[in-house]
């Protein structure tokens, strides 16, 4: 069971929450006989090798990748082995069989798909370069490892060339600090995900970065403090999860009875009732707690010579380009 905002749009019962950890311990770093935990604020802490060995200038991102994969070729080759990568998977569709099905295919009632904005769309994508059908998906060196690793909060992608590293940033500087994903890797994708920050998902926006357990029991970060990476917990680089708007069988789902299994209620009655009502129901009663998620998008608005209006800065009313939008806090899911 799943829960939407009221134009729903890629939403999932568990976030899918982007890109890989670290193994505990990493094998042919360039100073392996040095260690140190290393991390995001947010993310497990992990004992990694330092990286201050890295040499530049970087042209490129790319260039950056070359570098990685002096080392972790092998982590590069898993990496584009999962959605994040191909931003597809296959799954048996009843009438149909087996066929490819993922966001790179789908068309919702919310921002279209992404085949209409390709080189908007593929900012968020883990790579480097997918403008058109010419992509190479088979290059490990077209990877962008620096938008899950970057532990600086300084490494930025801009919508040029199918996504490219933003050269304004000291890529040299992120190389050398490179860690363990925390909330911030993966909402940079996932917080802005429909074309700005919360419209996609009511659930997932950068207050989870500094969450309070008002907003999140599991993210309180004076409290149990998760990461993303601690519900998808992340083997060779596949993040456990899926869509269910757009790969209903995707399979490896991430589930609350992962850890909270068996008779979880004091009260038997409730105990009863989890067997067929989902968690969310009583745990999630409303979303968009942190801040306002785009509920409405009217295209049929849209309209040349207008002028742009908004709620307030950063929360547009009217797009000339986009149409019009409704903009909600605290939502009631709609349970299907």
């Amino acid at each position: 069971m799943s829960f939407c905002s009221k134009n729903c749009c890629w939403i999932a019962i568990a976030p899918i929450l982007f890109l890989a950890g670290f193994p505990t311990t990493i094998v042919g770093a360039p100073v392996a006989d040095t260690v140190t935990t290393v991390s995001a604020p947010d993310a497990d802490f992990r004992v990694i090798p330092e990286h201050k060995e890295i040499e530049g200038p970087f042209e490129d991102g790319i260039d950056v990748t070359d570098t990685c994969l002096e080392c972790h070729e092998q982590q590069a080759h898993d990496f584009m082995k999962t959605p994040h990568w191909t931003w597809s998977r296959l799954q048996e569709v009843p009438g149909k069989g087996m066929i490819k099905m993922g966001k790179r295919y789908a068309i919702n009632n919310f921002c279209i798909g992404v085949a209409s904005n390709l080189d908007t769309c593929t900012q968020c994508h883990a790579g480097y370069g997918w403008k058109d059908e010419s992509f190479d998906f088979s290059d490990p060196s077209l990877v962008d490892c620096l938008v899950c690793h970057d532990t600086t909060r300084q490494y930025k992608r801009v919508a040029i060339n199918g996504g490219q590293a933003d050269l304004t940033v000291d890529l040299e500087l992120i190389a050398k600090k490179v860690g363990a994903p925390g909330r911030h890797n993966c909402g940079t994708c996932h917080f802005y995900g429909g074309g700005g920050h919360a419209v996609k998902h009511g659930d997932l926006e950068r207050s989870l970065i500094d969450a309070d357990s008002g907003l999140d029991i599991h993210m309180n970060k004076d409290g149990l403090n998760f990461s993303c990476q601690t519900c998808h917990a992340t083997q060779k680089h596949s993040i456990p999860g899926h869509s269910m708007a757009d790969s209903p069988a995707g399979g490896n789902p991430v589930r609350c009875t992962n850890c909270h299994d068996g008779a979880v209620h004091e009260k038997p009655m409730l105990n009863q009732h989890a067997k067929t009502v989902a968690c969310q129901t009583c745990h999630v009663p409303s979303f968009a707690r942190g801040e306002p998620t785009k509920t409405e998008w009217d295209w049929s608005a849209a309209e040349k010579g207008r002028k742009a209006e908004y709620f307030k800065e950063g929360i547009p009313r009217y797009l000339p380009y986009k149409g019009d939008f409704l903009w909600e806090s605290n939502v009631e899911p709609e349970y299907a």
